[in-house]
């Protein structure tokens, strides 16, 4: 990997990382993999290649969203594969039945507009828990490390549209959105447009840049060169920058720390920070400040057009208001109609809403910002209570280090909607399960080592 820091490597000690070995220990047969990772390659090319279609072939009607229903349901298909080694999550985890349970009643909810509404619910809460479950729950029935050149691939694509864009003018075809641009409405960050990369909206691709932090984390463990890691970590911060979302680049900022800390330990983290990080930041931005030619221009534009959105939005408490926009509507509890099960899962969804209507619930409650407000008011207090287990449970079997997994919990719970917002929700599981996946390998293989040096050993001590 790095030769120069790999002293600095803590391997990974967590209760998940224990539970792995023990597992490996028990069961060294490995599974036909080749069908599971096909799945979840495809879900990858239907994120990234639907995203495209929405956005430049079908950029309204039918077929764009059934694209976007595609990507909505496509965890289900998961469950498709079966074989000796593929067991169902719902057997370890029976709090997906209740999931399911409470999903399937908020369909018949009284306060429902249609039975459309709670489907599209079903549709929107559902597939991340399912799909991140199920894939947690069958690790070694996915082998995702081999197909790392694709996704290093389109992340290089993704960067290199992102540059290019940034560089466009705003009626460019590069620059359209799926609807925005039809009715007049290009999003500006300075001077430039706020790109989005192969995706139908802005959002689409701060979603890819949560990937984007965990693919450099499994760039680390997968022993690239340094210099490609460390590149790869700066192109991600630049793509925040030139998608102009300030949440989104907190998040990376945010995952990034979260990584180093789960590789490192305190001591040895400051040491790699001064000796290795901060000399590499002194560089890249004595690079960009110096070097010449489009690729810098765009990055050093990306920089200042950023900042200065910063600081005139922060100026104007745009910033503040925003960090906890909406949470004013609990001031009084009479906003909400059902406070403990709410008015129905999918009742305040766009897609639902534009093509069933309102119900009077959602439309008496009035405006609704943030995912946390929309989530409660459908949901309601068992709803929230219930997706807090979730997390918990989650982040109990990731192989993660406390921080990252604190900082996780905020992001879900609140600060990264992945109930509406279905590009998030997508690249969150297959970032987390990329990482995940690559861990449970790399452990097995230490395991397996283990287990040929104890055998050795004892064949030596016999003879």
């Amino acid at each position: 990997m790095y030769p120069q820091v790999i002293d600095f490597l803590n391997l990974n000690k967590t209760d998940a990382g224990e539970v792995t070995k023990k597992s490996i220990a028990t069961n060294l047969i490995q599974p036909d993999i080749k069908r599971a990772n096909v799945l979840f390659l495809l879900y990858f090319v239907v994120a990234i290649g639907g995203g495209a279609l929405r956005k430049w072939v079908f950029t309204q009607g039918v077929i764009s969203n059934l694209i976007l229903l595609l990507l909505m349901a496509f965890p289900f298909v998961f469950f498709t594969l079966s074989g000796r080694h593929i067991r169902s999550p719902f057997r370890r985890h029976g709090i997906l039945y209740l999931l399911i349970a409470i999903l399937i009643y908020h369909i018949i909810n009284p306060y429902q507009k249609t039975l459309f509404h709670g489907i599209l619910g079903f549709l929107v809460y559902a597939p991340f828990w399912l799909g991140i479950f199920f894939i947690i729950h069958n690790r070694a029935a996915f082998k995702l490390h081999q197909y790392k050149w694709i996704f290093i691939g389109v992340a290089i694509f993704q960067v290199s549209l992102c540059f290019v864009q940034y560089a466009l003018p705003p009626g460019h075809i590069l620059n359209k959105y799926a609807v925005e641009r039809d009715e007049g409405m290009i999003a500006m960050v300075g001077d430039a447009v706020r790109v989005t990369g192969t995706f139908s909206f802005i959002s689409g691709l701060t979603a890819y840049t949560v990937f984007h932090a965990f693919l450099c984390w499994a760039i680390f463990k997968w022993r690239l060169p340094a210099w490609f890691f460390f590149t790869m970590l700066g192109a991600g911060l630049i793509l925040c920058f030139m998608a102009g979302s300030r949440s989104g680049t907190l998040i990376y900022i945010g995952l990034i720390g979260g990584i180093l800390w789960n590789e490192f330990p305190p001591q040895k983290l400051v040491q790699f920070l001064f000796k290795y990080v901060l000399p590499f930041l002194v560089l890249f931005i004595i690079v960009l400040r110096i070097g010449k030619g489009p690729v810098f221009d765009s990055a050093n534009k990306a920089i200042d057009n950023f900042v200065e959105r910063t600081v005139g939005l922060q100026k104007r408490g745009e910033q503040s208001k925003r960090l906890f926009w909406g949470l004013n509507k609990f001031d009084k509890i009479d906003n909400f109609p059902e406070p403990f099960l709410g008015v129905g899962a999918g009742a305040t969804y766009q897609g639902a809403t534009i093509l069933f209507g309102r119900s009077d619930a959602v439309t008496r409650f009035g405006y609704y910002e943030s995912e946390f407000v929309q989530s409660f008011l459908e949901g309601g207090v068992v709803m929230l209570v219930l997706r807090i287990a979730l997390i918990l449970i989650l982040l109990r079997q990731l192989p993660f280090a406390w921080p990252l997994k604190f900082f996780l919990f905020l992001c879900i719970v609140y600060g990264l909607p992945i109930i509406f917002n279905v590009y998030n929700a997508a690249f969150l599981l297959m970032g987390i399960a990329l990482v995940d996946n690559t861990i449970y390998w790399q452990n097995r293989d230490i395991a397996l080592q283990h287990n040929r040096i104890i055998k050795n050993e004892g064949f030596s001590l016999k003879t």
